[in-house]
């Protein structure tokens, strides 16, 4: 499967359209698969799908997340809050397909945004109140490669990762590589003076669980954390059981990209 993919991104790169029907079509059925399997073994797992109508209606309310992340934990845990405090941990761009923009926009949350593309600074200085940090995080304080794809389709950067985690097939979209500085979540709250988090977002392709080794979830955890999650069919089972050995519990699925996790107490 993974040859597959990785022939299949290569080929049909050059024709935008053609990739996208059939990266659906993938992910329709990796999506039945996964929630008849995860259920299984979850048995009071949610399991999200918006429609295309459900998530035009969520932007339009001024939601910004790609497959509604953002509009399921906003109404399922903090439905008319105001003023809480976020991670944004790979936030890439401060609106387009942003976690955390309808958060601080309609509702006045405050927060850290972490992303090592150093070049967003400006637009999130400029759109969002939020501080945007030009690192990455990880499990120690050090420096590391890391691959920047180039942004031809507006998103493709989005698959940026430490030059040990890309993938293959999206070097094939144009990158560059160079040193990054990587600090751990920790560290760097505390040197903020952050007393206390409510929503974490991740999506640091494939360094999930990198992030969550360098973050005192006894001290920092937040309430809810939504987690980019896709590797393989059913995605990484390590960063579930790292993060329900700490107290949380594994709430929803959405779509075939993200856990959703929860405080248990």
């Amino acid at each position: 499967m993974k040859k597959l993919r990785e022939f299949a991104k290569h080929v049909l790169a050059a024709s935008p359209p053609l990739y996208g029907a059939m990266q659906r079509a993938y992910h329709e059925v990796k999506f039945g698969i996964s929630r008849l399997l995860l259920r299984s073994r979850y048995r009071h797992l949610r399991v999200i799908r918006y429609s295309v109508e459900q998530l035009e209606a969520q932007r339009a309310l001024g939601f910004r997340s790609q497959f509604g992340q953002d509009h399921f934990v906003y109404t399922t845990f903090f439905d008319g809050r105001q003023e809480g405090y976020f991670l944004d941990i790979g936030c890439n761009q401060p609106e387009y397909l942003n976690n955390t923009y309808f958060f601080e926009t309609r509702h006045g949350w405050r927060g850290l945004a972490f992303d090592p593309i150093a070049q967003y600074k400006a637009d999130w200085q400029a759109q969002r109140a939020a501080t945007f940090m030009p690192v990455a995080l990880g499990a120690e304080n050090t420096t590391r490669r890391f691959v920047e794809i180039e942004n031809k389709e507006g998103w493709a950067n989005m698959m940026s990762a430490f030059a040990d985690k890309a993938r293959i097939e999206d070097l094939h979209f144009g990158h560059r590589t160079y040193d990054v500085t990587v600090r751990r979540a920790s560290d760097v709250l505390r040197d903020a003076g952050v007393a206390r988090v409510d929503f974490a977002t991740i999506d640091v392709e494939g360094a999930e669980l990198e992030v969550l080794a360098g973050l005192d979830l006894t001290q920092y955890g937040p309430q809810v954390l939504l987690i980019e999650n896709n590797a393989g069919l059913l995605g990484d089972h390590r960063i579930r059981d790292h993060l329900c050995a700490r107290g949380y519990r594994f709430h929803a699925r959405i779509w075939t990209a993200d856990d959703v996790f929860v405080r248990a107490d």
